[in-house]
C-alpha cells in the first residue's frame, strides 16, 4: 500500500488549518495519510475554558465531516490528531477516518507539563483500516517503548506518530520504535512556532516513513508538504532480520522481566 504524512504548521484558524489540509492532499494518490497532533486548533493551551472557546462541539463536528469528506473524495484512510470533549473530559486524540466516517480513535495516554489542559487517556487499541492494523503513539506516547511494544503485540503492522515535536531528537525515537518491534512507522510532525509559557517554541517537521529496519524510507524537511512511498506491510511484525532469525524467540528471554498485558 501506499502510506504518507501531511505537514503543515497548525493555527487557532480552523478555516485555515482545514484548507491548508485539503490544499496539500489535492492530487494525492496515497492509501492512508497520517496529520499531526492537535491538527485543526494548535498545541499549547494554557486553561481549560482557553481550549474550549478555541475548539467548540460545533468545530469537532465539522473536522470530522470535512476529513470523512476529504477521505472519500481521495479513496484513502486519514489518520489525525483532534481534541475530543467528551462531557467534562478533554482528551487529545487520534482519530482514524475513511468515506464510512469514524473507524477507530486512541486517546493520548501521557502528558508532558505542558498538556495539563487534557484528560490521560486508559487504553491501547490496535484499529483496523481496510485490513491493515494500526497502532497510535502521539508523540510523547512515543518515548515509552511499552506502548508500541504492547499494540504490536495486539497485532500492529503499522505504527502511525502523529507528533508536535520540537527537540532534535524525538523523530530518532521513532526509528527506533520500528526496528525493536518490526514494524513500519509514520511520524506526521507539525511546523512552526507556539509560544509556551511566554517562550517560542520551534516545531521541527522532519516527518519520515521508516521501515520495520527502522530505514528511513522518505522523509520531510521543514516546509509544509505531503509524501508518499509503497511499503509491503504483508511480513509486519517482522520475525527476523538481517542479524537473527528468531527475534521473537529471542525477544521471549525477556518474559521473566516484563509481561505486557494486552486485553485492555
Amino acid at each position: 500500500m501506499r502510506i504518507g504524512f501531511c505537514q503543515y504548521g497548525p493555527t487557532r484558524d480552523l478555516k485555515h488549518n482545514l484548507n491548508t489540509v485539503e490544499r496539500l492532499l489535492e492530487g494525492c494518490q496515497a492509501d492512508l495519510v497520517v496529520l499531526p497532533e492537535l491538527a485543526f486548533s494548535g498545541y499549547y493551551f494554557s486553561h481549560r475554558h482557553e481550549l474550549d472557546s478555541t475548539y467548540d462541539d460545533d468545530a469537532h463536528q465539522t473536522v470530522l465531516r470535512r476529513l470523512t469528506a476529504l477521505a472519500k473524495r481521495h479513496a484513502m484512510t486519514l489518520v489525525f490528531g483532534t481534541i475530543e470533549r467528551n462531557d467534562d473530559q478533554r482528551h487529545n486524540t487520534t482519530y482514524v477516518v475513511d468515506e464510512s466516517g469514524v473507524l477507530g480513535t486512541q486517546r493520548k495516554i501521557t502528558r508532558t507539563d505542558n498538556e495539563g489542559v487534557f484528560d490521560p487517556g486508559d487504553h491501547l487499541d490496535v484499529i483496523d483500516a481496510g485490513g491493515v492494523k494500526l497502532g497510535i503513539i502521539s508523540c510523547f506516547d512515543s518515548w515509552f517503548p511499552e506502548a508500541a511494544r504492547v499494540l504490536m503485540l495486539k497485532g500492529a503492522q503499522l505504527l502511525c506518530v502523529p507528533a508536535n515535536f520540537g527537540g532534535p531528537w524525538t523523530k530518532d525515537v521513532v526509528k527506533v520504535r520500528a526496528l525493536e518491534n518490526g514494524v513500519h512507522a509514520v511520524l506526521a510532525n507539525r511546523i512552526g512556532t507556539e509560544i509556551i509559557e511566554g517562550d517560542a517554541a520551534e516545531f521541527r517537521g522532519e516527518s519520515l516513513v521508516v521501515n520495520a529496519d527502522g530505514n528511513v524510507l522518505i522523509e520531510a524537511s521543514r516546509e509544509s508538504t505531503l509524501m508518499s512511498v509503497d511499503v509491503d506491510l504483508s511480513k509486519n511484525p517482522k520475525s527476523s532480520n538481517v542479524i537473527c532469525r528468531d527475534l521473537f524467540g529471542e525477544r521471549a528471554k525477556f518474559s521473566r522481566y516484563v509481561t505486557y498485558r494486552t486485553d485492555t
